[in-house]
């Protein structure tokens, strides 16, 4: 009988899932940066919990939206993109999983915040062994195929999320302040423009190649990309965001004093 899962994994499949996910993952930089820098501004801890409160409340809430919006064009996209409607439940979960890895980045920004470097590994750690683990099973044992990467992004992040938020609303109590989110947002919106221009430089072609080659080509492509970001990924992020949070923090010292 017929399955009504297709089972096979292609480059193409790898396309659909990497333009679905890109779309929305730089979503997380501007507010992130807005955290680090209004964070800083503060020297009471009350002040800094609210910081952390309010972020964490409006990454949720735009998440959420950018969530719901992707589900309901999720049809539109599909057709527009990928110029077929066979994709439509993949973005959807793709918008889905984004909305809990969004949430979980900025809970890690937190952690770095407070300086702990061995919490922070580890979940990374754990993350990448759940994710890893799931693969194997869903794709290799259960035959689920495309749907194997979505679901175990889906239950990787939705896990990491709802541990790390509750432990850091433990922390930091509910505390959200428009004078909060009024300074993130004046911080972070000079960063949008930087954000999309990232966007559009390393991910836009793919939009355009879609329209030129088929999807194979452009998932071959794609994953031929994220070689040559090996270098950023496992050297220049750690020590930028590192040297960004001090960079802040000596920033705001200077802002306090004077």
């Amino acid at each position: 009988c017929n399955s009504s899962r297709d089972h096979s994994v292609t480059f193409d499949r790898i396309g659909v899932l990497f333009v679905s996910v890109a779309t929305l993952m730089f979503g997380v930089l501007a507010l992130g940066d807005s955290m680090v820098r209004t964070y800083y501004e503060y020297t009471d801890p009350v002040e800094r919990d609210a910081v952390v409160s309010t972020a964490i409340a409006g990454m949720a809430i735009a998440s959420m939206c950018l969530a719901i919006a992707g589900s309901l064009f999720a049809p539109f996209l599909s057709q527009s993109v990928f110029h077929s409607v066979h994709y439509v439940g993949v973005i959807r979960a793709a918008f889905l999983a984004t909305l809990f890895g969004n949430v979980t980045e900025l809970l890690l920004v937190y952690q770095r915040l407070r300086q702990r470097a061995v919490v922070f590994v580890s979940i990374s750690i754990a993350q990448l062994a759940l994710t890893c683990a799931l693969n194997v099973y869903l794709i290799a044992v259960l035959r689920w195929g495309v749907w194997g990467f979505v679901t175990s992004k889906l239950i990787c992040t939705g896990i990491t999320s709802a541990i790390l938020l509750t432990a850091v609303l433990r922390e930091v109590n509910c505390r959200i302040q428009w004078e909060k989110a009024r300074r993130m947002i004046k911080f972070g919106g000079w960063l949008v423009p930087t954000s999309i221009s990232f966007f559009i430089m390393h991910f836009a072609d793919r939009f355009f190649l879609s329209s030129y080659v088929s999807l194979s080509a452009v998932g071959l492509y794609a994953l031929s990309y994220k070689f040559g970001f090996l270098v950023t990924y496992l050297v220049g992020e750690p020590f930028g965001n590192r040297s960004e949070e001090h960079t802040s923090e000596l920033q705001s010292r200077q802002y306090l004093v004077c």
